[in-house]
C-alpha cells in the first residue's frame, strides 16, 4: 500500500485533481511557505481561525465568517440531555458515509467543470450530484432523521451549492456565512432529534487555485455533560464518517458556530499512536521538533525529558494497565522503524509508504501483498506479528485507557474555550501582545490571529493548572509549536512563547534573551527554559499556571472540574 493507496481518502474534483487532503496541504504549504513560516515578524503573522486552530492565510483561505446571531438553543434530546451515546439508524450512518461524499465529489466537480467551461464534464458533474443528493435524503433517511432534521440537511447542501455560484469578496462571503448558519442549524435539528449525527463545512480558496466547497460528517459516539457551570457544556466525541481526504490537525475545537465543544476521536488515536504510547516504552523520546533538523544537543535533551515526562504523568495515570500500554508502545515503534526502513529503500523512487496513524493498520493482508517488493519475508511476518499483538484484548484495553486520560485533557481545554466565550472578551495579555500586537488594528477591526492566541493562551494555562493527571505533557506538547519550524505562524505558537515566558517569570527562571529574535524562535532559549521548568515537577508547574492565568486575565481561575464523563470513547 504505497502513499496513493494509504491515504485512502477520497479525492476530488475534475481530472483527479485532489481535494487538499490534510497531509497534501500541509505538505504543499510546508514546500511554499517554508521560508516564510521560519521567520515569525512579531504583530504582523497572517493567519486566521478555523475552529481552535489556525491554518497560514498564505496556504489556504478558510472561509470562516464572524460568529452569527445567537438562535434559540433546541431542546436536547436523549443523550444530548443526559449524557451518553445517542443512537444512529444504519441508513442514515450509510447515507453520511457514502452518499454525502459522493454529493461533495460531484459538486467540486461541477465547479471545476464551469470554472473550465467544460460543459460535458457539468452536465456529467449535476447528473452525478442529483442522484447523490436523491441518496442522501431517501424516503429511509428523512424518516431516521424526521421532518425537521432532514429539511435542514437539504438546506445544507443548497447553502453549499451557493458557495459554489458565489462571485469573490463579498458575495462569497456572505455565502459562506449563510452555508455555516445551515450547519449550525443542521447539527441542532440533531440535538433535538437525539441523533448521533454531526456535520461540519468549509470554503477552501487556495490563492490562484480552484474553489472547495466541502461538508464534512462524523458520527457522534458520545456525549460528555460539564454541569459544574450553567447552562452545562455539551463535548461531543466523534468519529469521522465521510471519507474525504480532508480532516482538521486538531483534538478537538469549539467553534463560535456551534454550541457544542468537539474532541475529534481520530486524532485523538492519532496523537496516542504517533507520539504518546511509543513514549511509554523505556528510554523513548518524542520527536518535538520535525523531520527536517539535525539533532542537537538541545534538542535530545529537550526530546528524552518529554519521553520521560509521557511515562511517568501516564504510568501513574493507568495504574495496571501501564504495562502493557507500553508493551503497545514497543510495538508501535517497532512498526514505525519497519516503516521508516521501507522508506528509505524507496528514496528516489518517487514512492513513499505512509506511517499508519492507527492502531491497527486497515486491510493488513492487502498491505502485506503490496510489500513484497521492498520488504523482506522477516520484515512481513514481523509486521503480521505486530499488528496481531495490537488487537488482542490486552492491547486494546491500555489504548482505551490512554484514549481516556487524553480525552479528558482535551474536554478539559475545549470546556475552557467555551467558558471563555460566554463572558465579556478580555484583552490580549501583554506578554502575548509583545507577538500578535493588539486585538484590534487602527480601524478597529478585529485581528484574528491575536483573538484567537489569546482563547488558546487562557485554554493551555488553565489545562495546566487543572490537568489532576497530564499537566507536564499538556505543556509539553503546546512548546512543539515553539520547537517545530512547521508550526510556526499557528496561534498556538505565540501562545507557547508567552506562556513559556510568563511561567518562567511566576516561578523566578531567568530567560536568556527575547523568545523570538529577528523573526525567527530562539529554539535554545526556549528548550532551556523548557527544561528548567519542567525540573519544577507538576504541583509546582501548575501552581505557576494558576498565578499566570490570573494575572493575564485578571480574575481567579474556577476551581477544577470533574471531566464530563468517565466513559470510553470508542
Amino acid at each position: 500500500m504505497l502513499a496513493e493507496r494509504a491515504a485512502r481518502g477520497r479525492r476530488v474534483g475534475a481530472g483527479g485533481a485532489v481535494l487538499y487532503a490534510r497531509k497534501e496541504v500541509r505538505a504543499e504549504s510546508q514546500r511554499t511557505l517554508a521560508a516564510a513560516r521560519r521567520r515569525l515578524w512579531m504583530c504582523t503573522a497572517v493567519t486566521m481561525a478555523v475552529g481552535a486552530g489556525v491554518v497560514a492565510v498564505d496556504a489556504v483561505r478558510l472561509r470562516r465568517p464572524p460568529a452569527p446571531e445567537p438562535r434559540p438553543a433546541p431542546r436536547a434530546a436523549g443523550a444530548y440531555a443526559t449524557g451518553g451515546a445517542p443512537p444512529l439508524a444504519a441508513v442514515v450512518e450509510r447515507a453520511f458515509t457514502a452518499d454525502l461524499p459522493d454529493w461533495v465529489v460531484a459538486l467540486n466537480a461541477e465547479i471545476a467543470a464551469a470554472a473550465a467551461g467544460d460543459g460535458g464534464a457539468y452536465r456529467r458533474a449535476v447528473a452525478a450530484k442529483r442522484a447523490a443528493r436523491d441518496a442522501l435524503l431517501s424516503d429511509a433517511v428523512r424518516a431516521a432523521l424526521g421532518a425537521d432534521a432532514a429539511a435542514r440537511v437539504g438546506d445544507l447542501l443548497s447553502r453549499a451549492e451557493a458557495c459554489g455560484r458565489a462571485r469573490e469578496g463579498p458575495p462569497l462571503d456572505r455565502a459562506s456565512a449563510a452555508l455555516l448558519d445551515a450547519v449550525s442549524a443542521a447539527n441542532d435539528a440533531f440535538v433535538a432529534a437525539g441523533v448521533g449525527l454531526f456535520v461540519d463545512a468549509d470554503v477552501v480558496a487556495p490563492p490562484g487555485g480552484p474553489r472547495r466547497v466541502l461538508l464534512f460528517s462524523f458520527r457522534v459516539v458520545h456525549v460528555a455533560l460539564h454541569r459544574d457551570v450553567s447552562p452545562p457544556i455539551r463535548v461531543l466525541h466523534v468519529r469521522k464518517l465521510d471519507d474525504l481526504n480532508w480532516s482538521r490537525p486538531l483534538l478537538g475545537f469549539a467553534s463560535d458556530h456551534f454550541r457544542d465543544a468537539v474532541v475529534l476521536l481520530d486524532q485523538v488515536d492519532a496523537a496516542l499512536v504517533s507520539d504518546l504510547l511509543p513514549a511509554m516504552a523505556p528510554g523513548a523520546r518524542i520527536d518535538l521538533y520535525g523531520d527536517g533538523d539535525a539533532a542537537t544537543e538541545d534538542r535530545r535533551a529537550v526530546e528524552e525529558r518529554a519521553g520521560a515526562i509521557v511515562r511517568a504523568e501516564y504510568t501513574a495515570a493507568l495504574g495496571d494497565r501501564a504495562r502493557q500500554a507500553a508493551r503497545v508502545g514497543a510495538l508501535l515503534a517497532a512498526r514505525r522503524d519497519l516503516f521508516a526502513q521501507w522508506n528509505r529503500r524507496l528514496a528516489g523512487t518517487g514512492a513513499r509508504l505512509a506511517a499508519p496513524r492507527t492502531l491497527r493498520v486497515r486491510d493488513v493482508d492487502a498491505l502485506l501483498a503490496d510489500l513484497a517488493p521492498v520488504a523482506s519475508e522477516p520484515q512481513r511476518r514481523q509486521l503480521a506479528d505486530i499488528e496481531r499483538a495490537l488487537t488482542a484484548a490486552p492491547a486494546v484495553a491500555a489504548v482505551d485507557a490512554a484514549r481516556r486520560v487524553l480525552v479528558a485533557a482535551v474536554e478539559r481545554h475545549e470546556v475552557r474555550h467555551r467558558l471563555d466565550a460566554r463572558g465579556a472578551p478580555r484583552p490580549v495579555p501583554p506578554a502575548l501582545a509583545a507577538y500578535v500586537g493588539p486585538e484590534r488594528d487602527g480601524r478597529g477591526r478585529a485581528r484574528p490571529i491575536a483573538q484567537v492566541a489569546r482563547e488558546e493562551m487562557s485554554a493551555y494555562l488553565a489545562g495546566i493548572a487543572r490537568d489532576p493527571a497530564t499537566p507536564l505533557t499538556s505543556f509539553t506538547l503546546l512548546c512543539r509549536f515553539a520547537f517545530d519550524p512547521d508550526r510556526w505562524g499557528a496561534a498556538e505558537t505565540y501562545a507557547a512563547l508567552a506562556i513559556v515566558a510568563e511561567l518562567a517569570r511566576e516561578i523566578g527562571i531567568a530567560i536568556d534573551g527575547p523568545l523570538i529574535e529577528r523573526g525567527v524562535v530562539r529554539r535554545d532559549r526556549v528548550a532551556r527554559a523548557y527544561l528548567a521548568l519542567t525540573e519544577r515537577g507538576a504541583a509546582e508547574l501548575a501552581a505557576a499556571a494558576e498565578r499566570a492565568w490570573r494575572a493575564a486575565f485578571g480574575s481567579a481561575l474556577a476551581p477544577a472540574a470533574p471531566p464530563g464523563s468517565s466513559a470510553a470513547s470508542r
